[in-house]
């Protein structure tokens, strides 16, 4: 008894615990609160590519990583913070915040069609119409054509075409035209831009050839002066309709009558005339005259 009494003594003049002091709590994790994409919008051409300024905020978060994707990537592809165009076409390049916050930005990225860079204009032989032929573009659904009577003029829209070729009707002789191309897309915002490349041509008219027969088989061919020529080409055959070869150059613009020597045994010579100009070193002509035939004297 005494044990237990004294045992009991014991733990009445122990003394109390103290009791635990309060934690600190956790503070809350930092998430992203905005995502801002540099520039806001886009335009690029098909094979161009830009890179994207990302900035997130607080400056601080914890995790401040994000994942840029894009909504179309066979129109616009994504490799880190650069786009690159693929086709024509738009699609949204959309950066979102790692931490699971959902935060998220976009910008949208519009595709155009690259532009055409070969352009070739011939006037016709048979008349004063214009061919434009120009290089394809992929992708592209049909070309408008554009024409100027000066090369840093204002070029308007004469029509277009779903081919690489196109005819212009109007052209009128004596006249100077220059020609460029727009590719254009399935929608008006991805259509190309002007061509920077043009074509020009000068459109010759069809020279009004005379001819008068001389003595010892010599023949006189005059014609009226054609508007932008350099120089003109007499062509001779014995056949109305073909075989004819060049007879005479004249290199001289303001050139309007020329004479030529018949072949001996040549009753009748059938002979037309055409003008042409030059252009980087070459002869470009305009259509042939009317055949005309005259009779050879001895």
């Amino acid at each position: 008894m005494q044990a237990l009494q004294a045992s009991m003594d014991a733990l009445e003049e122990k003394e109390p615990e103290k009791p635990q002091e309060p934690q600190e709590p956790t503070p809350d994790k930092k998430l992203v609160q905005a995502i801002k994409i540099n520039p806001q919008a886009a335009v690029l051409t098909v094979g161009q590519s830009m890179s994207l300024a990302v900035a997130v905020s607080p400056a601080d978060a914890d995790n401040p990583s994000y994942a840029l994707t894009s909504s179309s990537p066979a129109i616009a592809s994504v490799s880190g913070t650069k786009v690159t165009a693929k086709k024509a076409g738009t699609a949204r390049i959309i950066a979102a915040a790692s931490d699971g916050s959902g935060v998220t930005a976009e910008v949208r990225v519009t595709i155009r069609l690259k532009a055409v860079t070969k352009i070739k204009a011939v006037q016709r032989s048979s008349g004063q119409q214009v061919a434009v032929t120009f290089n394809k573009i992929s992708g592209a659904k049909g070309y408008d054509v554009y024409r100027a009577s000066k090369k840093n003029g204002a070029y308007k829209k004469i029509g277009s075409t779903k081919t690489t070729s196109f005819v212009d009707q109007k052209a009128q002789k004596g006249k100077t035209y220059f020609y460029k191309i727009t590719a254009r897309a399935a929608k008006s915002e991805s259509n190309s831009l002007c061509s920077s490349k043009y074509a020009s041509v000068k459109v010759l008219a069809s020279p009004v050839a005379k001819c008068k027969a001389a003595k010892s088989g010599k023949v006189s061919v005059t014609w009226k002066k054609v508007s932008n020529a350099s120089g003109y080409v007499i062509y001779t055959s014995a056949q109305k309709t073909k075989g004819f070869k060049a007879a005479k150059t004249l290199t001289k613009g303001s050139a309007v009558k020329a004479r030529i020597t018949a072949k001996k045994n040549r009753k009748t010579i059938y002979i037309k005339v055409r003008a042409f100009y030059r252009q980087n070193g070459k002869k470009i002509f305009g259509p042939y005259s009317k055949t005309v035939a005259v009779k050879a004297k001895k």
